[in-house]
């Protein structure tokens, strides 16, 4: 029963944990469009760089997002340590590229955070990583992390291209 009992806490304990990186993803996607001024980005002033997208744009999108910020942290606070760090961002890619869809669907086929879905879920997951392992969060750690998510990702991208994948 004691086992059950620490098994549901953990599990608790990640879901929550996710659900605050999801939060702080969103809120810092909506703190960055709502910043004043950006010379030739979008803000609460203007946009006329890319008259196709306002801030309103920007805030459907960010929103629309949560539920993968949610899943990258997840998956990163569940991810077995004995596993290879490029599988775990395979896993963040496949699932960025289900949020482009989101993404799109919620801004009417304008790309608002392409760039964003891909580094903040990159950093989401990472965080929730070391979270998981209970490791402190430092910039040391998050720098390690990632270095082993992508060691030979442009080598092993290309590759697929060489052989015509």
């Amino acid at each position: 029963m004691a086992k059950l009992i620490d098994e549901a806490t953990a599990a608790n304990q990640r879901e929550t944990v996710a659900e605050q990186l999801a939060d702080q993803a969103v809120k810092a996607m909506l703190n960055e469009v709502v910043t004043w001024p950006k010379p030739g980005l979008v803000d609460p002033v203007e946009h006329r760089a890319h008259p196709d997208m306002d801030v309103f744009t920007f805030i459907q999108s960010a929103t629309s997002l949560r539920p993968y910020f949610k899943q990258a942290a997840t998956a990163g606070l569940n991810f077995p340590t004995e596993q290879p760090a490029p599988l775990f961002f395979n896993q963040l890619r496949l699932l960025g590229q289900r949020a482009e869809t989101t993404m799109f669907k919620a801004t009417a086929g304008v790309n608002t955070h392409k760039g964003t879905i891909f580094s903040l879920g990159i950093l989401t997951g990472t965080v929730a990583t070391l979270k998981g392992r209970q490791l402190p969060v430092t910039q040391l750690n998050v720098q390690r992390v990632v270095k082993e998510m992508l060691a030979n990702l442009l080598a092993t991208d290309l590759d697929g291209l060489k052989h015509g994948q």
